[in-house]
């Protein structure tokens, strides 16, 4: 079952057969996942047996705190990989992080998940229309990120110059709009994204929304064919005032018109969920099938709301270095699937879950 896919290829894979696959695998009493087997043993649940289909998967719910909370951010990285992977595939293993607002997490990628991804992003870049041969300048956390935009860009013909952040300290430091604390602790950056994007052509800049207002000052954006974003959404609101900034993605895209305008929801778990327009200003993201699920639930009643209303976000990650599942700090609109998967729009902080 561990087979190459294209996104565009998913509509006919075994979504069932490759959950089955995973649970035997995780869960298998001698050379399965150490977390996962304590989980099991903690809730007396026989995963395998419970779990055949995609709709089982809410099932792994009982494996959490009361709380909701996920406990894998206690666990060394090794107990969160199944035995048989650690053991036939090291030399495949990537070490990842987490760099949001949560307790950090080090999950496993491998790099046939990587390879994936890559192609998964390539269809998506090509839909988009960013044109191949140019080179990138990223301003985003590296780890296993950095990697896969840097192969990203070569498998396009590209050189990516990464000048790596994170994206928490970001998101903090920017949102106070204290300019002498942005330059303490950006000015370095800027500095270095305007010297290298002066004498290179940069063709694709990834950054974060929060940057967009002020892109131009920060670096020479002459040539940019696209401009992606790496983060949830453009806020209809800060808590202060950019000179030349926008209230909305509608004023980005009038900002830059002329330029490919795409972007990412994403985090060290997962990878990214790519933005997909659907023609208006509502910014849509869709899973990397088969390896992510999104649902998006009622949080008084747990269940999964109906198409275009709002609630919690919950994400399940199905991959052979990693099986997860946990409810997101953020709301979202459940949206129909692009393929399998459903989608999610307009991600926001969860106290906009009533938004």
């Amino acid at each position: 079952m561990w087979i190459k896919l294209a996104y565009k290829d998913n509509m006919n894979f075994d979504l069932d057969g490759y959950v089955c696959e995973l649970m035997n695998l995780h869960f298998d009493p001698k050379e399965g996942t150490p977390y996962w087997l304590r989980q099991q043993k903690n809730t007396g649940i026989d995963y395998r047996r419970e779990i055949t289909s995609v709709d089982d998967l809410w099932k792994l719910d009982y494996a959490n705190a009361p709380d909701g909370t996920e406990l894998m951010s206690l666990e060394r990285t090794r107990d969160l990989v199944p035995k048989k992977i650690l053991r036939e595939e090291m030399t495949k293993l990537i070490p990842g992080e987490t760099t949001g607002t949560r307790a950090r997490k080090y999950p496993m990628w491998d790099e046939d998940y990587l390879a994936d991804i890559i192609r998964h992003s390539n269809y998506i870049l090509d839909l988009y229309g960013v044109p191949k041969g140019e080179d990138w300048l990223n301003f985003i956390p590296s780890y296993v990120f950095g990697r896969h935009f840097i192969e990203l860009a070569r498998s396009r013909g590209g050189i990516l110059y990464p000048i790596p952040t994170d994206s928490l300290l970001g998101k903090k430091v920017l949102l106070t709009g204290d300019q002498k604390k942005i330059d303490e602790i950006f000015g370095h950056a800027f500095n270095q994204m305007m010297s290298k994007s002066k004498i290179e052509k940069i063709g694709v800049t990834l950054t974060l929304p929060l940057l967009f207002p002020i892109l131009s000052t920060i670096m020479d954006v002459s040539n940019l064919k696209a401009l992606l974003w790496a983060g949830t959404y453009f806020p209809a609101k800060l808590p202060y005032e950019w000179k030349n900034g926008f209230e909305s993605f509608k004023e980005a895209k009038e900002q830059y018109k002329g330029i490919i305008l795409g972007g990412i929801y994403g985090n060290g778990m997962f990878g990214q969920a790519w933005y997909i327009s659907d023609g208006t200003n509502r910014l849509n993201y869709y899973p990397p099938e088969p390896y992510v699920r999104f649902e998006v639930i009622n949080r008084d009643m747990g269940k999964n709301v109906k198409y275009g209303e709002r609630g919690q976000l919950v994400i399940t990650t199905l991959r052979k270095t990693l099986l997860s599942r946990w409810k997101e700090r953020d709301a979202a609109n459940r949206i129909p699937p692009f393929n399998n998967f459903d989608g999610i729009q307009n991600v926001g902080p969860l106290e906009t879950i009533d938004f």
